[in-house]
């Protein structure tokens, strides 16, 4: 404490020496600084939220880049890691309401509070019905046109995947990617347009997802030009009520008829264009509009004319228009509409389809995966916080923040004012950014057509080919992972099941059948943690023929070089195990974790249930419990069930969230320098802290066990490279613990620590391993694959056959090194 006077002595002194009583918010400030002290209080501007991670040096700990969740969660994480301080830590985030908040945008994988029971975050939400459902309906649309091709789809994901590979080197069948967009023309010109019965089928089932995703936007109206022109329009009016004056009222009306008029045509484009028969969503083939500008701005022209613009206005509305269109991603940052009221992009959206038809994207997949990113979210954001812009939650804490600095400033605290204000900022930008993060739009780039950001996406993609042959071998560590959270006879036998038992077909489908329903394991349709893990992903890179090439190269790699299979794979083992320990375990909930529970937004009560309906509905395969959850009638249920499910396997297996990553690395430098570090800063949430979290045995095991696979991965690498040279234990040891993943980032952090002090601060002697000399070539490679790749192509130059190997896509594939190894052997 601050003072040796029982409170209330110190709250008179105060009170007299201001000559007044205290407020309520002043009071509560005063025992916030009352308990903590000068010392350990969160007001003390020598404290940083960074510092409070114990057992971390500070001037090491300060170099590291930090997650956001990381940052904003320094004291709760304090709790995680030394909960005998618990009591002596204030939860200052929990009585700003930003805690809360952060919890409702983002997944937070480990636990923050010690009391409450989380809420559905938006971006859970988001992969249990959005994610689920894109798959569903890129699962469908494979099967469709293997049968089309005259194949029989197989059952499981890796041998469809083998089937449209082979379809797509067969000359005789239709290539898949004009069979997609005779799919979209279809849904454009109507259904009746074809004859073909697989084209057809697959256009009524994208329209059935469209008039879903169509319905939720009507339902909550989640446009944001119409949200901030109601904000406006509610703004103006409120004015108008309190303004007495003829000229500011006149002046004040204009801009009400004014907003309201774009307001109206904003609506009824929307309504128009929404609730149209064939509607789907419009993206326009930037490169075909470049190809020929004149066609383009003649069919614009002459649609203004007919719809009655004026002459003089017609070649300014025309021009603006097509500038419109070229700048138009569909990714609009929240700055773009906040404050800003125009019915350009109502006037744009007019243009019928009909005219345009050459200058837009037909491909069905490209179209819903584009349509899913920019609509879901801002309908997940608008349904939890009101408005895509999250306006009126941000201007509650601003609020909150504003009290708490009034009452410091009341007790003459002017450096505890100070420290508020700068928390204040700080927080409310983490909220904007994490929020900008979700919609796609941090660090978007004002034209992601540039050549320079086209650029940037093809330079990581080659990246992605040439380098992450053999990331499956690293990934192997996963079921140490999962060793962590359900121990070895769970772990190893559920694997026996799932691959080699009697019933092992029965269970994987049904096993694939709940993890896809949760958002999960839908790596072999849409990649997820492959690409995440390598810096990629997105609606971009399709510009141009090569671009289009290489988005496609790059999608289809993560299946050759087995990524997509091993991942679906270990989630669906993680997934099987976590339905089975949860429902079997419910039936005595005190073996229950709490925390976890709470973690998932998930009371005992909501145990008990999922165990009735899954004994009255779900199935039981040699010994492992499938709850069948579609038909189960509580849909309450059903949905913290699979959010229950598909965070838990997330968390396991580790996949990259929003809140995983530093903001930085969303800019495109940044994500050059940081694009193969994703993993690192995951793991660091999911494993690291949320590992030690449940107990610290449970965590050494798993931590042990991936560790010793990690080390069997390795010696596997160095084989398939030809390095036959035996490597001391420690050396393996110290291999094993850093491409386990089990330290999250911090080994990241120690690789710059050495490299900046010359080897004085390094991991390695831990060890007993001298620190590796650092040369000029490792600091450029420091910056990230892309320099890396720099770096080779300047020594294949020079005539270096291993750098010039490096630079072929492909090279270090598991299948592909003893013949690599062999032709660079031959061409020393």
């Amino acid at each position: 404490m601050n003072c040796q006077q029982p409170f209330g002595q110190y709250l008179s002194s105060i009170e007299e020496t201001l000559g007044r009583k205290l407020e309520e918010d002043e009071i509560n400030y005063a025992r916030s600084a009352y308990r903590d002290g000068p010392d350990e209080g969160l007001l003390n501007p020598k404290r940083s939220l960074l510092s409070s991670l114990p057992g971390m040096p500070n001037e090491i700990l300060s170099d590291l880049p930090v997650t956001p969740v990381l940052k904003a969660y320094g004291a709760s994480l304090k709790r995680a890691f030394n909960p005998k301080q618990m009591k002596e830590v204030r939860k200052i985030l929990d009585e700003s309401g930003s805690n809360d908040t952060v919890e409702r945008l983002i997944e937070v994988p480990f636990s923050t509070r010690s009391d409450g029971v989380r809420k559905e975050s938006v971006e859970r939400r988001y992969k249990r019905e959005y994610s689920s459902r894109q798959a569903g309906l890129s699962d469908q649309l494979d099967f469709l046109y293997l049968q089309q091709a005259g194949r029989v789809p197989a059952n499981g994901d890796v041998g469809r995947a083998a089937q449209l590979a082979s379809a797509r080197l067969d000359g005789k069948v239709i290539n898949k990617h004009d069979w997609l967009d005779e799919v979209g023309l279809t849904i454009k010109r109507g259904l009746d347009s074809t004859q073909d019965p697989s084209i057809r089928q697959a256009a009524e089932a994208t329209m059935e997802l469209f008039d879903w995703v169509k319905g939720q936007a009507l339902k909550y109206e989640a446009f944001p030009i119409q949200q901030e022109l109601r904000r406006q329009l509610r703004s103006l009016t409120e004015k108008r009520g309190k303004t007495r004056g003829e000229i500011d009222g006149a002046k004040l009306d204009g801009q009400i008829k004014k907003v309201t008029r774009e307001l109206q045509t904003v609506d009824q484009t929307m309504k128009r264009q929404l609730t149209a028969e064939n509607y789907f969503q419009r993206i326009w083939r930037r490169d075909k509009i470049e190809a020929d500008p004149l066609k383009f701005k003649n069919i614009l022209r002459d649609h203004y004319r007919g719809s009655g613009v004026a002459s003089e206005e017609l070649e300014q509305l025309t021009e603006d228009t097509f500038s419109a269109i070229l700048q138009d991603h569909g990714f609009t940052p929240v700055e773009a509409f906040v404050g800003k009221a125009s019915s350009l992009r109502a006037r744009t959206l007019d243009v019928p389809d009909n005219l345009v038809e050459d200058f837009v994207e037909h491909n069905v997949e490209v179209v819903m995966d584009h349509h899913i990113r920019t609509m879901g979210i801002d309908i997940e954001l608008t349904r939890e916080f009101g408005s895509v812009s999250m306006a009126d939650k941000l201007d509650t804490l601003k609020g909150e923040f504003n009290k708490r600095i009034q009452a410091a400033e009341a007790l003459n605290d002017v450096e505890g004012a100070r420290v508020l204000r700068d928390l204040r900022k700080e927080q409310i930008k983490t909220l904007e950014n994490l929020r900008d993060r979700l919609r796609g739009t941090l660090g978007l780039p004002e034209d992601p057509y540039s050549l320079t950001s086209r650029a940037v996406r093809v330079a990581k993609q080659f990246s992605a080919v040439t380098a992450l042959g053999m990331s499956t071998l690293t990934a192997i560590s996963d079921v140490g992972a999962i060793t962590m959270q359900h121990g070895f006879s769970k772990t190893f036998g559920g694997m026996w099941k799932l691959h080699m038992g009697q019933h092992k077909a029965v269970l994987t489908n049904m096993a694939r059948k709940e993890l896809r329903a949760s958002g999960s394991a839908l790596d072999m349709l849409m990649g997820s943690r492959a690409l995440s893990m390598a810096g990629l992903g997105g609606s971009f890179g399709r510009h141009s023929g090569f671009e289009r090439f290489m988005t496609a190269a790059t999608d289809q790699f993560f299946n050759m070089n087995l990524m997509n299979p091993w991942t679906t794979s270990a989630k669906q083992l993680a997934g099987t195990l976590a339905m089975n320990d949860l429902l079997k375990n419910g039936a005595v909930l005190d073996a229950i974790d709490t925390v976890q529970l709470k973690r998932h937004g998930l009371t005992k009560s909501d145990v008990k249930k999922f165990v009735r309906l899954s004994r009255e509905h779900g199935e039981e395969v040699d010994g492992l419990f499938v709850p069948n959850t579609e038909k189960w009638a509580d849909t309450d249920a059903v949905g913290k069930f699979r959010r229950y499910l598909g965070a838990e396997v997330d968390r396991v297996i580790v996949t990259p969230g929003v809140g995983d990553l530093p903001f930085w690395m969303s800019s495109e430098a940044g994500s050059l320098i940081g694009q193969f570090m994703s993993f690192g800063f995951a793991a660091h949430n999911r494993l690291l802290v949320a590992g030690l979290q449940p107990g610290k045995h449970r965590f050494m095991m798993g931590a042990m066990s991936m560790i010793s696979i990690s080390m069997m991965a390795n010696e596997a690498k160095d084989a398939l490279r030809g390095r036959e040279k035996e490597r001391p234990f420690n050396e393996q040891l110290y291999r094993g613990v850093i491409s386990s993943g089990i330290l999250g980032v911090i080994p990241d952090g120690m690789e710059i620590a050495s490299m900046v002090t010359g080897g004085a601060v390094d991991m390695r002697w831990a060890f007993g391993i001298e620190p590796r000399p650092w040369t000029a070539t490792d600091a450029i490679e420091r910056l990230g694959p892309t320099a890396g790749k720099a770096v080779d192509f300047a020594e294949a130059v020079n005539g270096d056959v291993h750098a010039a190997r490096n630079m072929i896509p492909g090279q270090n594939l598991l299948y592909l090194m003893p013949i690599m190894n062999e032709v660079e052997e031959a061409l020393k």
